[in-house]
């Protein structure tokens, strides 16, 4: 793709001088990890005819240039240093690391003879610690195990031991390649210990979005037609998510290849004939018949669905969001959840043909030609523990580091930490690499330095290196060549020889081979205090809470990824016509916008989501939509006036009632005078509106629209800007009434409301800090998921 740009640059004049005008200045972050053909693209855009010198700003550190593997060229640096001459700042301040880690790793880059900064400025890079931790006193450790897996089972009880005291941070183990984290992770899920796998992972590669996809093929497969992928369907009965039945599936796969060959019957097929069962003598028989039932609703839903809507209900049928919440890193998998679920969205927009054969094949051919889906993190600074590649923890920061397998067979005698292959010439500059060929600079040397001295710097204040001394079979091990420079080099630091305890090991060695998770619904505990100790709450939420905390938990404190019902995405486009008349013909003064502007806007924000409903949906929810406007103008127009002050969408943060934080959007606000009405529209029957338009009583907590009124009278009281009470609120419904007309309700707030729905307030918010999420409603889907059912009214009689 970078060359099909750098081509379009080079051959039409017109399209770079377009770029040239629209970017007049030009900032580029990690510079050291650009290659060539970045280069090229960048040199075309600021390169002006008409500019002596580029408005450009670029920022880079030599020392942190270990993605030569990809193409990228610390020599890009000197290059556009040489080239454009520009003024320099050098930043030689640290304000992650302690001045000991930063001892430490200075001495691995020191060997670094052609540095940026010594042929800038003639001088080596002395780094000074100057944020919170630049004093800390805690030495760099290494530590010389006796053996690789004594080196683990050190490393795992450091690691349970800082699960079991609960720290608010960081600690993350470090290694050059996801192999030697993998026994660790094992033991980390037999102990039911939370972690994180912090790597840049393809979400197209990820174990879960595999299974997905492979979920995908095969209904796609049996929807086509009864002679398909036997072997693809067979490797879907066992995916975990199913709870597979081995014995089973066994038995079904003996007597379905022991067939008689004139028998053209499919798998599907197979387990789809009770006849076929029968004889099997199956110790699940309704698991069976449950997945031959599953396929045959899938089959149908293919046909029926819009995409989004059909994979996030495999995604949910096929057991894979429930095995995700039992993870203790859960909120690995929803990122790689969310991240497919977003790009399968983006790639359907606009094409309302784009089925499930269709994304397939551009996930094929991502695949085929190594296009990576980088998994999008919706998560804070990480907290809690992770395991990670030295590649993949740049750019992030821990408290507390260890980087294991520091040894010479991992390091010095591995394979180059660049590619095997020759890059092309427009993407790594040859004759720089020439240049430094011929000075004797060892290339392999100077990347594992950078390497080492990028996971060294990933920690604030705690750092620890080790290796084992001998194999697990009695042969020797070397230490790593820059483990004896640093010791050497850096008398501060301090060597151990743990020796083996064997009640230690043999704890890690149970986990290691129980791998079971002792899971609860608060598996990550530090991810989960964390949002719900910075959890805003607005109406959406107090209502979700109170009606059931369990699906509060899911939906706003997961977030689990979910796909636009129908009556949303109509709901949302009506609002967002209204919103934007209202901002066109009062706060613009364009008076002359009308119903027939109105209209537009709905018609082309459908339009803009019509990828995510089927052609009959789309046709049906633009025809009534427009009939809906056309109605509703007609009959509130009258009443709008240029004497009117209207606020749209109106956001209120940073606000508190009684101490708790909230949030929230009002979808009108009329001042005139000094009177203030309140206005929220409701897309909708209008069937459950009294019911839910009612205050509290001596069975009844109170409606969702009664509090949502109380709730804005609230938030206003509190804003800066209106700080008052409103003096009434109108409920206004969207759509008509058979006759024609649309209902509107008018809500008047008591001072006895405003009192009852602070105390819902402060205790829903305490219960969410409390984290008291256990308890259902019985009806929803995640009550449905825990096997929790309403109790019938004689139960509740009884109680």
């Amino acid at each position: 793709m970078l060359l099909w740009v750098n081509t379009a640059f080079a051959e039409y004049p017109d399209l770079i001088a377009n770029y040239q005008e629209r970017f007049l200045y030009v900032l580029v972050d990690e510079f050291q990890d650009t290659n060539g053909i970045q280069m090229a693209i960048l040199e075309k855009i600021i390169d002006h005819e008409w500019l002596e010198r580029p408005n450009v700003f670029v920022v880079g550190d030599d020392d942190q240039a270990i993605f030569r593997f990809q193409g990228a060229n610390v020599e890009n640096l000197v290059h556009f240093y040489r080239k454009y001459q520009p003024d320099v700042i050098l930043l030689e301040q640290n304000y992650r690391s302690s001045q000991l880690i930063l001892d430490a790793a200075r001495v691995i880059m020191n060997p670094v003879e052609n540095s940026l900064i010594q042929q800038i400025f003639g001088q080596n890079k002395n780094l000074l610690a100057s944020g919170k931790h630049s004093t800390h006193d805690k030495p760099v450790h290494i530590n010389a195990y006796p053996t690789p897996t004594y080196e683990n089972a050190d490393i795992f009880h450091q690691l349970k031991r800082w699960h079991e005291e609960k720290h608010e941070g960081s600690f993350a183990v470090l290694y050059t390649k996801h192999e030697l984290g993998r026994e660790l992770g094992q033991a980390l899920k037999g102990a039911g210990i939370p972690f994180q796998i912090a790597k840049t992972v393809d979400a197209l590669n990820h174990p879960l979005i595999s299974h997905l996809l492979e979920i995908l093929t095969c209904i796609n497969e049996l929807s086509e037609g009864a002679n398909n992928n036997d072997s693809r369907l067979y490797r879907i009965l066992h995916l975990q998510y199913l709870d597979p039945k081995p014995y089973d599936l066994q038995k079904l796969i003996l007597s379905y290849t022991s067939k008689d060959r004139n028998d053209k019957t499919s798998l599907y097929g197979w387990l789809s004939d009770p006849a076929k069962l029968e004889p099997l003598a199956l110790r699940d028989r309704l698991w069976m018949e449950g997945i031959a039932k599953l396929l045959d609703e899938s089959i149908t839903a293919y046909h029926s669905m819009t995409l989004m809507a059909f994979v996030e209900w495999v995604a949910h049928r096929f057991g894979l969001m429930d095995w995700i919440l039992k993870q203790p890193e859960k909120f690995t998998h929803l990122y790689a959840l969310k991240t497919f679920y977003t790009f399968t969205d983006l790639e359907a927009s606009g094409k309302s043909s784009f089925r499930i054969p269709d994304l397939l094949e551009i996930c094929n051919l991502m695949k085929l030609y190594d296009i990576r889906l980088p998994i999008q993190s919706l998560a804070p600074p990480p907290k809690g523990i992770f395991l990670s590649t030295l590649h993949s923890a740049k750019g992030l920061e821990y408290e507390k580091v260890v980087i294991k397998n520091v040894n010479e067979n991992e390091w010095e005698k591995k394979k180059a930490f660049n590619q095997m292959f020759s890059l092309p010439d427009n993407l790594v500059r040859q004759e720089s690499l020439s240049t430094l060929l011929e000075t004797g600079a060892d290339i392999n040397d100077q990347d594992r330095r950078r390497l080492l001295y990028v996971g060294m710097t990933r920690a604030k204040y705690d750092l620890t290196m080790s290796y084992a001394r001998k194999k697990d079979e009695g042969k020797d091990l070397v230490p790593s060549l820059y483990l004896t420079e640093i010791q050497n080099g850096d008398p501060a630091v301090i060597t151990l020889k743990p020796e083996v305890d064997e009640n230690l090991q043999a704890e890690y060695l149970l986990h290691v081979m129980s791998g079971e998770q002792r899971a609860d619904l608060l598996l990550d505990e530090a991810e989960i205090h964390d949002r719900v100790k910075n959890f805003v709450l607005n109406v959406s939420a107090l209502n979700k809470y109170l009606e059931c905390p369990l699906a509060f938990y899911y939906e706003k404190i997961l977030v689990i990824p979910a796909g636009q019902q129908v009556y949303l995405i109509f709901g949302t486009g009506l609002h967002e016509a209204l919103q934007m008349l209202f901002r066109k013909k009062y706060e613009e003064r364009d008076l002359a916008a009308g119903k027939e502007y109105l209209i537009r806007i709905y018609e082309y924000y459908m339009e803009r989501n019509k990828h995510r409903l089927t052609a009959k949906e789309y046709a049906d929810t633009m025809t009534y939509g427009k009939m809906v406007l056309d109605k509703y103008y007609d009959q509130y127009s009258p009443t709008w006036s240029e004497d009117i002050r209207y606020d749209t969408e109106y956001r209120i943060r940073d606000i508190h009632i009684q101490g708790v934080p909230v949030t929230g959007f009002i979808d009108r606000i009329d001042k005139k005078d000094h009177s203030i009405i309140v206005y929220d529209y409701k897309s909708g029957k209008t069937d459950k509106f009294r019911e839910k338009l009612k205050g509290p009583d001596d069975i009844s907590i109170g409606g969702d629209y009664w509090r949502q009124m109380v709730f804005y009278d609230l938030m206003l009281s509190q804003d800066p800007k209106y700080h008052t009470h409103m003096d009434q609120g109108w409920l206004q419904a969207l759509e008509p009434e058979k006759d024609g007309s649309f209902k509107q309700h008018k809500v008047m707030v008591t001072d006895a409301d405003r009192e009852y729905v602070t105390r819902q307030i402060v205790d829903t918010y305490q219960k969410i800090q409390n984290m008291e999420f256990s308890t259902g409603c019985g009806k929803c889907q995640w009550c449905e998921m825990h096997g929790i059912v309403a109790s019938s009214p004689e139960e509740t009689e009884s109680e």
